[in-house]
């Protein structure tokens, strides 16, 4: 048996640089790369990586600006408003709007395995 000793001391942190190339392995290997269709471990481990959703959230699950710059909601809990963050386009270059939102809403309804229950309207009607 080997025995590997790595030692740290001495080195300074380096300041992340941006661009570059990752190097990832993901098991098991994702379905896809939209976690909105799936819940699949791998989907969930990397999609966060080439997604984002109007909220992000933070250790203690507090909603924080992700798509989203602001947000309210209806007294009856049933109308959620959001205010889009400006200047979002996708990668070939078309502005990202609240139809992409609805889009996206609408797909995760019809085709997550818990989109149907999460998407439920307050008279239980999907």
């Amino acid at each position: 048996m080997a025995l590997a000793i790595v030692s740290i001391r001495g080195t300074a942190a380096a300041t992340p640089a941006h661009g570059g190339t990752l190097t990832w392995i993901v098991t098991p290997e994702p379905a896809s790369i939209v976690p909105l269709t799936t819940t699949a471990g791998g989907n969930a481990e990397l999609g966060p990586k080439v997604v984002e959703g109007l909220l992000t959230y933070d250790k203690d699950l507090n909603p924080k600006p992700l798509l989203a710059t602001a947000w309210s909601v209806s007294k009856d809990g049933l109308q959620y408003r959001f205010t889009l963050r400006h200047g979002v386009r996708w990668h070939d270059g078309q502005p990202f709007t609240s139809a992409d939102v609805a889009f996206s809403i609408l797909t995760l309804k019809e085709v997550h395995p818990r989109g149907r229950s999460t998407g439920r309207t307050a008279s239980g009607s999907g």
